[in-house]
């Protein structure tokens, strides 16, 4: 992912997770290395996006033991309930984000509150976040959640697109003063967003969202965009509000020419 983590860092967890019970949350989740890993990025960026740099040792260690507490109860463990009237009819023609959502962490969780909201669809932000722990990355879908998912939205009618990494970890320094978002520019980024294309196909998701950051490497967005072909997803480019110019066909000529 391009984010280098400090060896204290995943000391100072490792020793954190041996002073609670077996089977506490955060022993359980760093058996995965991706989610060491990803335990480490929040630790090391909670300083500035979550404490402001205002903080005790114990009140960060408590911030890791409550992420780690509510992955496994609100993600990993979580049973959403579909026990509810149905709203068949007259669906508002509205997609609801997940950019900002910290309470509902489980997708799944996300499709019965857009049914129960008699929503059409979700758009799933698929990302990390260093100021939301809800937020999730490609990787941490198993064959099962990726199944459940799709048989949710299925069941509900609910369109699910998804909007691809825009964030991740800020490098070189995990703060906004100092570091940038990793994946800010998707082409910086390739490999989580072909992943989150692959994650739309195995959902039965229809389009997956992507912002062109630099219109002179709109043939790198095409080979990007071309990891979708054979499969039923669509490959949106969303303009972006910071490129200096316009994002339009008549622009993009230009630029070719």
């Amino acid at each position: 992912y391009g984010y280098k983590l400090s060896v204290d860092t995943l000391k100072h967890i490792l020793n954190l997770s041996k002073k609670h019970s077996r089977s506490s949350p955060l022993k359980d989740l760093i058996k995965s290395p991706f989610l060491f890993a990803k335990t480490g990025w929040l630790y090391e960026h909670a300083p500035s996006f979550v404490f402001y740099h205002r903080y005790r040792q114990e009140e960060l260690d408590s911030y890791i033991l409550q992420f780690a507490g509510n992955y496994r109860s609100l993600f990993l463990a979580n049973q959403a309930s579909f026990d509810f009237q149905e709203k068949l009819d007259n669906l508002r023609r509205v997609l609801a984000g997940t950019f900002w959502e910290k309470e509902i962490w489980d997708p799944v969780e996300m499709i019965v509150w857009a049914r129960k909201n008699n929503l059409a669809g979700l758009e799933l932000d698929v990302d990390f976040h260093p100021f939301n722990c809800a937020r999730l990355l490609p990787e941490e879908f198993s064959e099962d959640k990726r199944h459940e998912i799709g048989a949710a939205a299925a069941r509900f009618g609910i369109k699910i697109d998804i909007h691809s990494p825009i964030v991740g970890p800020y490098a070189p320094f995990p703060n906004a003063d100092r570091g940038k978002p990793l994946f800010c520019n998707p082409l910086d980024s390739l490999g989580p967003q072909r992943e989150t294309i692959f994650l739309a196909r195995d959902i039965g998701a229809g389009s997956v969202v992507v912002h062109l950051i630099d219109l002179t490497r709109i043939k790198e967005m095409a080979n990007l965009v071309m990891t979708a072909a054979g499969t039923p997803v669509r490959v949106t480019v969303e303009n972006y509000c910071e490129t200096e110019k316009r994002q339009d066909a008549d622009t993009q000529g230009r630029i070719q020419a």
